[in-house]
């Protein structure tokens, strides 16, 4: 395959894997092509060269793990800032700063080498780290793996830390649907734009919405311990949507009655987001108290 046609194969597949409302841009300056995303809100992507992919197609890797390659790439500069150990005077201050980051599994797959993750269901959660004395929010800096190895902390004892903290600082709440939509409109930033669209397709009146106390990468609060019982404790068995990494939507069984289309409802949701930091998971999950909480 020649290089100019391999560049465009990779723009066509590059759009199929990015968010529907997103942009690649393919440019050619003397002989060299490069990629750029780009999303409604005019949120520019670095550009990445393409030639060191082709060299690597001609060694025989394959079409499909390069775009992956190239949407690493894209993945890891979305989710700047990163904090270092040099952020923390020590590993106290550290680990009493934990917190979540909730992302797609799909989208994300490619940083997981460098970064310290817990994976749920599916859901992927990164770790963040208030910054000591900054008034910062808790998901304000990713966690590398290099500052988790400074402070000698495994993957399992930050989950540990950062749901014990989490759990007192942004505790979880259950909001009915219309409640939380006033909310919204209250001025809440981001907060799952498109859920009154995705519940309304549905059972819009029997959903509840599953969040922290800020509405702020709220899904997280799954991890927490205990959570998933006292839902089923007070509603009965249920069926979960993860609308975005802001909220999960709680819909008891008894409300449920037609699961396909609850799939095909969170597919389609995720398609539509414009911006795809908001995606978490393509799945529908049903909690019920013999087998807990799995995949449908």
């Amino acid at each position: 395959m020649l290089y100019p046609r391999f560049c465009i194969q990779i723009q066509e597949l590059l759009k199929e894997e990015l968010p529907t409302a997103a942009d690649v841009e393919l440019t050619e300056s003397e002989g060299s092509f490069r990629v750029t995303m780009r999303t409604p809100a005019d949120v520019l992507y670095p550009s990445v060269s393409l030639a060191r992919f082709f060299e690597a197609y001609l060694q025989g890797v394959s079409v499909n793990e390069i775009i992956r390659r190239i949407l690493s790439v894209y993945s890891a500069e979305t989710l700047h800032p990163f904090c270092t150990a040099s952020d923390f005077t020590d590993r106290r201050a550290f680990a009493e700063g934990l917190g979540f980051r909730p992302a797609s599994l799909r989208l994300y797959r490619g940083v997981l080498p460098i970064l310290p993750h817990a994976v749920f269901h599916e859901m992927l959660f990164f770790f963040t780290a208030a910054l000591p004395g900054s008034g910062s929010d808790p998901d304000d800096s990713i966690v590398t793996r290099e500052t988790a190895n400074r402070f000698k902390m495994s993957d399992e004892a930050m989950l540990k830390a950062a749901v014990s903290v989490s759990g007192e600082r942004l505790p979880a709440f259950v909001y009915p649907l219309s409640v939380y939509l006033d909310r919204l409109a209250a001025g809440l930033p981001d907060a799952g734009r498109h859920v009154a669209g995705l519940a309304a397709s549905s059972s819009g009146s029997s959903f509840l919405v599953l969040t922290n106390s800020a509405s702020r990468f709220g899904a997280s609060v799954i991890l927490y311990p205990g959570v998933p019982e006292k839902i089923c404790r007070r509603f009965g068995p249920y069926y979960l949507l993860p609308s975005s990494v802001h909220e999960l939507l709680i819909l008891p069984e008894k409300s449920a009655d037609n699961l396909s289309e609850l799939k095909r409802l969170i597919r389609a949701s995720n398609r539509e987001l414009n911006d795809s930091l908001l995606v978490l998971s393509d799945e529908l999950y049903r909690y019920d108290p013999q087998n807990g909480l799995h995949v449908c």
